[in-house]
C-alpha cells in the first residue's frame, strides 16, 4: 500500500470522524461512554475546519490524520481497518 500525505479537505470531515471513532474506541478504553460521546461531538465540529495533515491511500482515501502545531505533533489517528490490512 502506498501512502501519501496531504492537507485535509472540508468535505472529508465525516471520514475523519469515522477514523477518529475507530481509533479511539480501540485505544482509549479508559474513557467513559458519556465522555466518549461528548468528545465525539466536539471532534465532529472541529475536524472539518482543522488544519490537518491526512494520510491517504493510492485512491486518495483517508487512512489517518495528524494535527501539528509548528513542529510538534499534537494528535495522530490511524484507521485500524487500514492498519490491520497492511
Amino acid at each position: 500500500m502506498v501512502i501519501s500525505i496531504r492537507r485535509s479537505r472540508h468535505e472529508e470531515g465525516e471520514e475523519l470522524v469515522a477514523i477518529w471513532c475507530r481509533s479511539v474506541d480501540a485505544t482509549h478504553d479508559f474513557l467513559s461512554a458519556e465522555y466518549r460521546t461528548e468528545l465525539e461531538d466536539l471532534v465532529r465540529s472541529f475536524l472539518p475546519e482543522a488544519p490537518l495533515w491526512v494520510a491517504v491511500n493510492e485512491r486518495d482515501q483517508p487512512v489517518g490524520f495528524m494535527l501539528l502545531s509548528g513542529q510538534h505533533m499534537d494528535a495522530l489517528f490511524i484507521d485500524l481497518m487500514c492498519a490491520a490490512a497492511a
